[in-house]
């Protein structure tokens, strides 16, 4: 129990960290930087990424889930070895094809391949610390490279240097992470090939293999069709409004998934310890409710604190982006049930959902702009949460995805009829100080009616 604790206490604390230093950045970058200087990275970015993809094997996966056998330098020398052979045919693939088709993003392109690369060497460290459970050292690193990371990129804009303030602090966030790990595990791993060890990485990693790859398409391929049928500065107002989503909502998810399979795969959890465990988890989705249902209804108010009134064109995407990261939070909640027990069956969901994504997105962009990606993003979630809740057998957790499902859609519509009955005599000047009464009296009533349920069913 002390490794949950300790495991969501430090994302906890990390995911906090989080939410104060993005919305510092994003009110200075935002405000120094133009929204169409933002659409030009995104998309370099997520086309570099998406080839990258090509050697996401789910190595890091492979060692937490193996961390206890006997044989874990060899494991390792051989996962370094897989490791840097793939980040270097395929960094130099894309500094050629980048080179050919994009030569104006080709300085950007180099620079990003280089940072991956230099990740690719020491990251490791960086899976070591997580696998022996050290949540608090994860997380402290964590924490001081996106501080370095924002640090750099404020200055540079300061500075002037536009789209470059973006690239470098993203790459130095890729960059120190891992090189601090690595400082502080204080071993660095000699690649070896050992064909044994080979064999079994081969037989794991090709149940990951396709299911990383459509992962991290799906996570890229919105921008890029977006960059490719409409303008550089619709992507800008779509990057920013999924940042500020996705700053919520993966915050919340990093909080437990980087808990999740460390624990639940260990032999030693307690039926005791999960069951805890998984309460603490419901807890988190129901605070995704919560910040989602605000996002979606005061979506211009947060526009405006965040990233100024020249972004107000972006208050409609948060909206609708607010909701597709809800079910984001709730299919991750789902998918660690099934990397852990039935990885085969996500493997077939993540083939069928992504080919629906596929075949939708570019055309429903090209004809709808922003709303049509909007629209396939929203099909491509909802068909890979239905098709998740028939896979898992969630009976042996003791679990009833529709029983919460009702629980807090029953909590949400009560919390916000009491808040508009509670403001509805309630009448100001200013709209700020009536939008912020509001959210005030919302998050009150729904936290009050949360935990009065779950003492309830505690009781029970």
């Amino acid at each position: 129990m002390k490794n949950i604790i300790d495991g969501i206490k430090w994302n906890g604390l990390a995911g906090l960290m989080l939410l104060v230093i993005k919305p510092i950045s994003n009110l200075f970058m935002a405000r120094l930087l133009m929204p169409e200087e933002f659409g030009e990275y995104a998309y370099i970015f997520s086309i570099v990424s998406i080839a990258w993809m090509l050697r996401s094997f789910g190595l890091e996966d492979y060692i937490i889930t193996n961390y206890e056998k006997d044989n874990r330098n060899r494991m390792l020398s051989t996962v370094q070895f897989i490791n840097l052979l793939s980040a270097s045919l395929i960094g130099l693939l894309i500094v050629i094809l980048v080179y050919i088709y994009l030569y104006r993003y080709f300085e950007i392109a180099v620079i990003l391949v280089l940072a991956q690369f230099i990740s690719s060497y020491f990251v490791i460290s960086h899976v070591l610390i997580n696998a022996n459970l050290d949540f608090k050292i994860s997380n402290i690193i964590g924490i001081a490279s996106n501080i370095v990371g924002v640090t750099i990129g404020i200055s540079l804009a300061y500075a002037g240097y536009g789209i470059w303030s973006i690239v470098l602090m993203t790459t130095s966030k890729i960059i120190i992470d891992p090189i601090i790990s690595t400082l502080y595990i204080g071993k660095l791993f000699k690649p070896k090939l050992y064909r044994n060890e080979l064999y079994r990485i081969k037989e794991f990693c090709s149940k990951y293999y396709i299911g990383n790859m459509i992962t991290r398409a799906t996570d890229y391929m919105d921008k890029i069709a977006i960059g490719k049928t409409t303008s550089s500065t619709d992507l800008g107002l779509y990057t920013q409004s999924s940042s500020i989503a996705n700053l919520i909502f993966s915050t919340i998810d990093t909080i437990i998934s980087g808990v999740t399979i460390p624990i639940l795969s260990r032999k030693n959890t307690s039926i005791n310890e999960r069951d805890r465990f998984l309460i603490i988890y419901e807890m988190l989705i129901s605070f995704s409710i919560l910040l989602s249902t605000i996002l979606i209804f005061k979506s211009k108010l947060i526009i405006i604190i965040l990233l100024g009134s020249k972004w107000l064109a972006a208050t409609n995407i948060l909206s609708v982006i607010s909701l597709i990261g809800l079910l984001g939070v709730v299919n991750n909640y789902l998918k660690n049930f099934l990397i852990i027990k039935n990885i085969g069956s996500l493997l077939n969901i993540k083939i069928i959902t992504f080919f629906i994504f596929i075949i939708s997105i570019f055309p429903l962009t090209k004809i709808y702009g922003i709303n049509g990606c909007l629209i396939s993003l929203i099909s491509y979630n909802i068909v890979y949460l239905l098709m998740q809740i028939f896979n898992i057998n969630l009976e042996q957790y003791r679990i009833s995805i529709f029983k919460i499902t009702f629980k807090y859609l029953c909590i949400l519509i009560i919390s916000i009829f009491i808040t508009y009955i509670i403001n509805f005599e309630f009448h100001y000047y200013n709209n700020f100080y009536q939008d912020l009464v509001e959210i005030l009296t919302f998050i009150s009533i729904y936290i009050v009616l949360t935990i009065v349920i779950l003492k309830m069913n505690k009781t029970r």
